[in-house]
């Protein structure tokens, strides 16, 4: 079944020379594409559809999710053209590399040229003899040469093999207060032979709570490198998601909410707790709509200023906020 619909075309002025992303995020057709992040009923009733914003020096992704499809928004800042991709399914993740668009459903995964948005290959996330239900789903990527690893919920990590065409799961074993209790895997990322692997509370009782933190797994040696449980007694997850700043290798941070975890990836290995060396709890233009996307120490994304009432764009240092 073909989950790319649609690729619809329109561009501004070309100019000679590429936007730069700030120049970008202060634009109209930015702006324009913000004001669909958010809707609010006559009745009050909020509904977000912005999730995230991903991308590169070379092309932006809005990421919208609708009940039962997506759209994503795709400005090129080379070109200034914006394309719209039209999903059967919601858009959980997208990995890029110089050529190619990987785009995470909840049970698929695609692959797209990223210049003509044609589809390459397409596989579901798991095999056939495996089931799909509740806090099973597909929810975070990465790619190591043919091999892909997804995040899926309480199956653990899925590795497929796109060169043989088989599927490996394994389920990393994590530290309970309680028998019973069950942790979720949220999200992974990958540095160097390590994957990261988030893990948030499921159980949700009222005395403990499940494992939360970060599993570290060593692909060299297919086994558990490191467990890092989250001090909760100071912080707390929920859905917690990897953002990297591709532009400082060693820059990591984990969305939470509105909250944004900074930390090192070269302090984590071998760290007692998850702690941030900086938590961002504010920007100035108000609460970051979906997950931001950070290149170079920037956050860039859609905002929503309560008090004013108004959606707007900003990019920001994320070290001054």
């Amino acid at each position: 079944m073909k989950f790319l619909l649609v690729c619809l075309f329109f561009s501004l002025s070309p100019l000679a020379s590429s936007m730069t992303l700030e120049d970008f995020f202060m634009s109209k057709g930015a702006n324009s594409i913000c004001q669909k992040a958010l809707t609010v009923s006559s009745h009050g009733i909020r509904k977000q559809h912005l999730r995230f914003v991903t991308g590169d020096m070379q092309q932006v992704y809005f990421v919208f999710n609708y009940n039962d499809y997506a759209e994503v928004e795709v400005f090129n800042t080379y070109t200034e053209k914006w394309r719209t991709l039209k999903f059967k399914e919601k858009i959980v993740d997208i990995t890029l590399d110089k050529s190619e668009a990987l785009f995470l459903t909840p049970k698929n995964l695609l692959s797209a040229d990223r210049e003509t948005f044609q589809l390459n290959y397409q596989f579901p996330t798991l095999p056939k003899n495996i089931s799909y239900f509740k806090h099973a789903y597909a929810s975070g990527l990465v790619k190591a040469g043919n091999d892909f690893y997804i995040a899926h919920g309480k199956y653990g990590v899925v590795k497929y093999d796109k060169e043989n065409r088989n599927y490996h799961i394994f389920k990393p074993e994590v530290p309970q207060p309680q028998s019973g209790h069950i942790s979720l895997l949220v999200d992974i990322h990958k540095k160097d032979d390590l994957l990261y692997l988030s893990y948030d509370d499921l159980t949700l009782a009222r005395k403990s709570k499940a494992f939360e933190g970060v599993v570290l797994w060593s692909l060299k040696e297919d086994k558990v490198s490191d467990i890092i449980p989250l001090n909760q007694r100071k912080e707390g997850y929920y859905r917690p998601h990897f953002i990297s700043d591709n532009a400082r290798q060693e820059t990591l941070y984990i969305a939470n909410f509105n909250l944004l975890f900074k930390h090192d990836l070269t302090e984590i290995p071998e760290s007692r707790y998850m702690w941030p060396n900086k938590r961002i709890w504010k920007h100035s233009a108000g609460d970051a709509i979906g997950r931001l996307m950070i290149l170079d120490g920037v956050g860039y994304g859609c905002f929503e200023d309560i008090q004013a009432g108004s959606i707007g764009i900003l990019s920001a240092s994320l070290s001054q906020l």
